[in-house]
């Protein structure tokens, strides 16, 4: 649900913006999947039509490179399937789960790649979906 619970923001993003390593569209879509992730899990339900509603983006297009850049760069992981209509799964690199029995605790996409051995160009749409519903079960509360 967006809303529940509560986010601690990290400076890092607008770090990131202010040295050119995220355009300022990238920072505001991903400051803004932070905001709607689940406090529980660090898991947004997004997609680029969404942010387009969200955010008030003149068309797909801006918010739907972004994702693919924030990808590209190691920030999050999409559970998606090509021209699939609807929401996603997206996971945030290093969030701070605040809610549930794993509060305190940070999501590391780099260190749960090195892991399981998958790199973000290995992972097809149902190994994506595998992957972040596992993330879920393994955050999610019993």
């Amino acid at each position: 649900m967006i809303g529940a619970g509560w986010v601690k923001m990290p400076r890092w993003i607008v770090e990131a913006a202010a040295s050119g390593r995220l355009t300022a569209v990238e920072q505001h879509v991903l400051l803004n999947l932070w905001l709607i992730a689940d406090s529980h899990t660090g898991v947004a339900s997004a997609s680029a039509p969404y942010l387009v509603w969200l955010l008030g983006f003149g068309s797909k297009h801006p918010p739907q490179a972004a994702l693919d850049e924030l990808e590209r760069k190691g920030y999050i992981l999409r559970a998606y399937v090509p021209r699939q209509k609807g929401n996603y799964l997206v996971l945030l690199d290093k969030y701070q789960i605040t809610q549930g029995p794993n509060c305190d605790e940070f999501i590391d996409l780099e260190a749960t790649n090195n892991r399981f051995g998958i790199t973000i160009d290995q992972l097809d749409s149902k190994i994506r979906a595998k992957y972040i519903t596992q993330w879920q079960r393994r955050w999610l509360p019993p």
